[in-house]
């Protein structure tokens, strides 16, 4: 039996799906892991926004996830009594945070970690948390719960993950002197070869895989439809998580001009996600931001090219022959590439296909992330 013992606490892990991002990269990490290392995942027994837990999952005990891989679904209470009782029965060697406000899976845990004895190493990953933008939603609660966890020492020893360039500063920001160390999440394996040609309908397909939310951005994406004079489709496959915002842009689709379709379908498996990315000519995310941006990724693990903005790890897409990185501050230049895609010949399109499947092979080709995780989590100096 594996001696290294590794503790996940998340607010979502699978089968959920409405998290995205973190929870695909929580799951890609664990089954990365779980030749190696014991794992044992604490986490929510219901989904992102959910009321009802997940059917057919017992909770609040552990269950067997799969080989090597072990899950507690549990309420906030059941959870952080769980992590006091697993600390003692498991003692992992490390445990992995990911959030940097939740209380049930950082708050509480850090509390209790700070009152042990030396000897757990502790890696708190803020999963983009730390950004302007996300801070600057309900700043008043969260910069204060910062300044208490410093105050009171908690996060001393800490080492925080830091999945982007942009977020080593923002940790280095709010929490000077602490360890960072840079490593970007586990992504999914991308295809081998790209997905033979779509046959041209003469219609545009697009896809937009993300929460409908301002962060995400997802109406200047409508508004870029606008510029299209061809037949067009757009598939908005995400929850929508902001009622005020959803009825926002399903006002700007119904100033849409006649040749466009929108269909917004909510939250999706894994599998229609994909196999939406495959169908599209491009997946389109004005984003804010991204820690990682999984959506992205996934659209190029697939050879879809992307529309995005210039606020993820995800640039220079041009030069790669991958898409399309784009200005917040120039809105009016996603129409612009939507109008040039829609006009492209079938080989341009494919052209870019195998640019975008180049770069997601590339980025995983260039990392150790097996060998990476194992030094983050039992390495520590």
């Amino acid at each position: 039996m594996n001696e290294r013992r590794l503790l996940i606490c998340a607010d979502w892990f699978a089968p959920g799906v409405r998290a995205g991002g973190p929870i695909r990269s929580l799951v890609n990490l664990s089954q990365l892991l779980a030749s190696d290392v014991q794992v044992r995942v604490l986490t929510s027994n219901r989904d992102l926004g959910e009321s009802a837990p997940y059917p057919g999952i017992s909770v609040d005990q552990w269950v067997p996830w799969q080989p090597g891989i072990e899950v507690f679904y549990g309420t906030g209470a059941s959870r952080r009594t769980e992590f006091d009782r697993v600390l003692a029965s498991f003692q992992p060697q490390a445990v992995y945070l990911n959030s940097m406000f939740s209380p049930a899976g950082t708050l509480w845990p850090l509390w209790r970690l700070a009152r042990q004895s030396a000897g757990t190493q502790v890696i708190l990953a803020p999963r983009g948390m730390l950004k302007p933008t996300a801070l600057d939603r309900k700043g008043w609660k969260k910069k204060p719960v910062m300044s208490v966890l410093r105050r009171l020492g908690l996060t001393r020893g800490v080492v925080f993950h830091a999945s982007s360039p942009d977020e080593i500063q923002e940790v280095e920001h709010w929490f000077p002197g602490n360890r960072v160390a840079h490593l970007p999440m586990v992504p999914q394996c991308p295809l081998e070869q790209v997905p033979d040609g779509r046959q041209s309908d003469g219609m545009l397909r697009l896809c937009c895989v993300g929460r409908v939310h301002p962060i995400k951005n997802v109406h200047i994406a409508l508004q870029a439809l606008r510029q299209l004079t061809v037949p067009v489709v757009l598939r908005v496959l995400g929850p929508a998580e902001d009622a005020v915002y959803l009825e926002e842009c399903q006002r700007i689709v119904a100033s849409l001009p006649t040749v466009v379709r929108v269909e917004f379908c909510g939250v999706q498996s894994e599998a229609e996600v994909r196999r939406s990315l495959i169908e599209s000519d491009a997946m389109i995310l004005p984003t804010q931001g991204e820690n990682f941006g999984h959506a992205i990724f996934e659209s190029l693990a697939v050879g879809t090219p992307v529309v995005i903005s210039d606020c993820t790890i995800w640039r220079d897409l041009v030069r790669q022959e991958a898409g399309w990185d784009l200005p917040l501050t120039a809105p009016e230049a996603f129409g612009q590439v939507l109008a040039q895609l829609a006009v492209m010949s079938g080989d341009e399109r494919q052209r870019l296909r195998r640019g975008a499947l180049r770069l997601a092979q590339g980025f995983v080709a260039s990392h150790r992330f097996r060998e990476d995780y194992l030094k983050l989590f039992f390495d520590q100096a």
